[in-house]
């Protein structure tokens, strides 16, 4: 990641990295190597240093997400508030979460909601790995979503006609 920081910033780090090796003896001489390198504005160096960072996720990806987990949590809802004579089976109300390898960024922000305690009943407490791509599923179910009207509670028919946009078309 290419982090540009102001001169400002840069002894704002550096003092900060000072503290910490005096607060970290065992750390001592790295964290002398970084405020170095940031006081001298070496930024091939300290951006190794904050190579962990990570990029921010797009507005449009993190609306993404949200509307999948809210469809989810309709559904769920929205069955629940039928009971079993919806019949629709619960694991059929299940979301399978994101790829972790092809969908990484929208499975990272999904860990990220998990850890704060957003959507527990979908996520759990760290979020969920399909391993399998999921974006075209869900994009199938959003648009299915649209045009069945979808407000909660959703009839049982709304919820068929958007879990049954899962398959693939022709299927």
């Amino acid at each position: 990641m290419d982090i540009n920081f102001t001169d400002a910033e840069r002894v704002i780090l550096a003092n900060q990295y000072d503290i910490l090796g005096r607060l970290d003896e065992s750390n001592r001489k790295d964290y002398e190597r970084t405020a170095a390198a940031l006081r001298d504005g070496h930024s091939y160096i300290y951006d190794q240093v904050f190579d962990w960072v990570s990029p921010v996720l797009a507005q449009e990806k993190q609306e993404f997400v949200l509307a999948v987990l809210n469809l989810y949590s309709n559904l769920n809802n929205s069955v629940r508030h039928y009971g079993p004579d919806a019949g629709i089976a619960k694991e059929d109300l299940a979301w399978p979460g994101f790829d972790g390898n092809n969908e990484s960024d929208l499975y990272s922000f999904s860990c990220a909601l998990a850890k704060s305690g957003r959507y527990p009943e979908l996520l759990g407490e760290e979020g969920i790995n399909s391993h399998s791509h999921t974006l075209d599923i869900y994009k199938r179910m959003l648009k299915r979503s649209i045009e069945v009207n979808a407000h909660y509670p959703l009839n049982v028919d709304q919820a068929m006609q958007i879990l049954d946009a899962r398959r693939y078309p022709g299927q």
